[in-house]
């Protein structure tokens, strides 16, 4: 039995979003070890939801469901097609549950991220209101789709026709729509703000909000499917491939300013380990640099950069706590230069430089 293109894309978006979240749970784990932080937590939840949505969008596919379907039709199917439509309505109720909680589940993700970098009661009271805000969105969006149609049976119903509100969920698409592109823009103007206290090169600055910022795709692909799904709105196919498209989004974009360092830093090293031999052998010679001088401002600066580096590690951000910082500079300094330094890898480096803590 041949494959179907949207089962092809389907099952490689699966593989490389799992791939994703893993490497980002691997990243995570081999700094902070189990001691997770919540948007760890909700990064595995994401792996349990992303394959629950495609199990019940596989089961839609096979079963069948209520779009498209109206009264005359309804009339000639028989018992068996009748009872596969109901199953898959049943399967399509649990997918926009779960697709939902994924999508929100990420936002999740950004919003502990997000609070990791955080320098100020401002930031942080904005981070909490926007958490207040996604929390509330989601029980809203959740009770539109349990009540819009009452009772719940008619969700799965055949003959007599439910009507579209039921059988097509146009309310649930509209208070989608609504709730998570609002609650996007929320989450993306936080690391605005962040952004905004950045001292580095404007390229540099650049680099780190194209990183940040990578909510943005999120967006785009939100109001992409809702629109697509309007306009095909008895093509069950086609809303649920958007779905998996959007969420596939959703998780990249997501979870690039964890894994993304980690890639860099990696390819950074593998160029560093290629060019050892030959640095090697033209350092013999030659006198090295006096010990201590610019080592002593990669501690200033790391003292300085020591919040944001817990979260993405690239990043240098005012910090108004001088008394922390300080107290960091004293217990850095009384640190070994082993213990002090970065393996040789200057602050002023880009994502290869960067640890995530």
């Amino acid at each position: 039995m041949p494959v179907s293109p949207y089962a092809a894309e389907a099952w490689t978006e699966y593989v490389l979003g799992i791939c994703v979240l893993v490497a980002r749970i691997l990243c995570r784990t081999s700094v902070v070890g189990m001691n997770w932080d919540g948007d760890d937590y909700f990064a595995f939840l994401a792996i349990i939801l992303w394959t629950a949505e495609l199990c019940m969008f596989h089961m839609i596919g096979t079963h069948g469901s209520p779009k498209g379907l109206h009264e005359h039709k309804a009339l000639t199917l028989t018992d068996e097609e009748k009872h596969n439509i109901a199953i898959g309505a049943k399967c399509m109720l649990a997918g926009w549950c779960i697709y939902v909680s994924l999508i929100w589940a990420l936002k999740a993700c950004m919003l502990f991220l997000y609070g990791r970098l955080t320098l100020d009661l401002k930031q942080r009271h904005m981070v909490k209101i926007t958490a207040v805000a996604c929390v509330a969105a989601y029980v809203s969006l959740i009770a539109v789709i349990g009540s819009h149609c009452t009772p719940i049976q008619r969700k799965w119903q055949i003959h007599p026709y439910p009507g579209d509100a039921c059988a097509l969920g146009t309310p649930m698409h509209y208070a989608l729509f609504v709730t998570n592109v609002s609650t996007d823009l929320m989450i993306l103007a936080v690391p605005l703000s962040l952004l905004w206290k950045v001292q580095m090169p404007c390229h540099r600055q650049l680099l780190c909000g194209i990183w940040l910022c990578t909510g943005g795709f999120v967006v785009v692909a939100a109001v992409f499917r809702c629109i697509i799904c309007l306009l095909n709105d008895k093509k069950a196919n086609i809303a649920l491939i958007w779905s998996l498209r959007e969420t596939f989004v959703g998780i990249i974009a997501t979870n690039i300013p964890i894994v993304g360092p980690w890639i860099a830093r990696a390819v950074h090293n593998l160029r560093g380990i290629h060019s050892g031999g030959r640095s090697k052998t033209s350092d013999a010679g030659g006198l090295s640099d006096p010990p201590g001088g610019h080592r002593l401002s990669r501690l200033e600066r790391r003292a300085k950069e020591n919040r944001i580096r817990r979260g993405l590690g690239w990043t240098t951000i005012r910090s108004r706590s001088h008394d922390y910082i300080a107290k960091e500079e004293l217990e850095l300094q009384s640190k070994s230069p082993s213990q002090s330094d970065w393996s040789g890898i200057t602050v002023s480096g880009t994502g290869s430089s960067g640890l995530v803590q």
